[in-house]
């Protein structure tokens, strides 16, 4: 836990400030934010705001300009520790007790890479924190960074925008694996680039013509792009597109199942539907068994992710596998230059995934 369970509310509103004056987000003779935006955003009371800011200014963190309101960060307050030898940390936000091959294939590979480079590395679980004692996001990220200090942060988990954006002002260099901010010059690489794309030229090409996808949660960025990618190839194959034949997922079982029902449930039915995630396109197929349907007479499946227990399903999953370790490669070696204050060639890498062919939409 990275917040001690007796701290005041004080406490927490002066060292989440404390924190963004630490790691750059808040610059040299910057104004803080007003004591409304403060109680707004931490959800205490004017007199916490006011002693938090108070404690800060006796401390020469902050301080006041003649003539003009608020407090201002202080000169010389950044984090400037450099260490002898390089560390990165590995962010994720992984669920313990849903056990995903997908995760274990890119954490492997990193601390693989982090291996040959000669690179020390320490993994940080968002999911295994108290998310309850934690006011914002951007706090549980600094908290990594301050009682774990890195000379890096490999990011592979869903952030929010206010979130990366406050990243990219810290003196920390951070690449996003799978996720990216428009706009930003965060470094980020994407694995599986165009990976629905193809998955529809396939099916396209082996005679389906009405598909449908059940997606990741679509409150992710990543996962809009990936409807994006479903919507335009079907447009120019002209094969149906509409709302109707894409379904959330959410990579819950129970929403996955839903969703095959109320596809199935439509005149006609798809032939074909591209889950984005194997693990849910392995719950699809015992679904649709036991609902008597045949695979892929019936209905074909095709998923995505390349895990290894599809080829053991009856019938074998066909997928697309998506370059998860080459992403996480990539990641450390980009990691590694920033760290030694060298410029990238290319912050934006798409890695496209493989089609394997099997047995269950052919």
């Amino acid at each position: 836990m990275y917040y001690m369970a007796n701290m005041t509310k004080t406490d927490l509103v002066k060292k989440n400030i404390s924190d963004e004056i630490r790691y750059g987000i808040l610059a040299e003779d910057e104004k803080i934010s007003t004591e409304a935006e403060l109680i707004e955003k931490y959800n205490v009371s004017r007199v916490t705001v006011r002693r938090a800011l108070a404690e800060l200014f006796r401390e020469k963190v902050i301080y006041k300009k003649p003539s003009k309101k608020g407090y201002f960060v202080r000169a010389g307050q950044t984090r400037q520790d450099r260490r002898l030898h390089r560390s990165i940390g590995v962010l994720i936000h992984y669920n313990l007790e849903k056990s995903h091959p997908f995760m274990h294939r890119f954490l492997t590979s990193a601390s693989k890479q982090c291996g040959e480079d000669n690179i020390g590395h320490q993994i940080f679980n968002l999911c295994n924190n108290n998310r309850k004692s934690v006011p914002d996001e951007t706090a549980q990220v600094l908290a990594v960074l301050k009682e774990h200090p890195v000379d890096g942060l490999l990011i592979n988990c869903r952030l929010t925008d206010e979130t990366l954006q406050k990243l990219e002002k810290i003196n920390v260099p951070v690449v996003l694996v799978n996720s990216f901010l428009p706009g930003s010059e965060i470094p980020h690489i994407i694995s599986g680039y165009r990976a629905i794309g193809m998955a529809v030229e396939h099916l396209h090409q082996t005679g389906h013509d009405s598909i449908a996808f059940i997606t990741g949660p679509q409150d992710e960025r990543i996962v809009h792009e990936t409807i994006w990618d479903f919507q335009n190839t079907c447009k120019a194959l002209s094969l149906p597109y509409g709302n109707a034949l894409i379904k959330e997922g959410a990579y819950d079982a129970e929403k996955v199942k839903k969703g095959i029902e109320e596809l199935l449930s439509l005149k006609p039915p798809p032939t074909a539907v591209i889950i984005d995630d194997d693990i849910m396109a392995c719950h699809a197929i015992k679904f649709c068994a036991d609902r008597g349907l045949k695979i892929p007479g019936d209905v074909g499946i095709l998923g995505i992710g390349g895990i290894e227990m599809g080829e053991f399903l009856t019938p074998a999953l066909t997928t697309v596998n998506l370059p998860i370790e080459k992403a996480a490669g990539i990641g450390i070696e980009m990691l590694a230059k920033l760290i030694m204050g060298k410029k990238l060639a290319q912050k934006y890498v798409l890695l496209k995934g493989e089609l394997i062919i099997r047995k269950s939409c052919e």
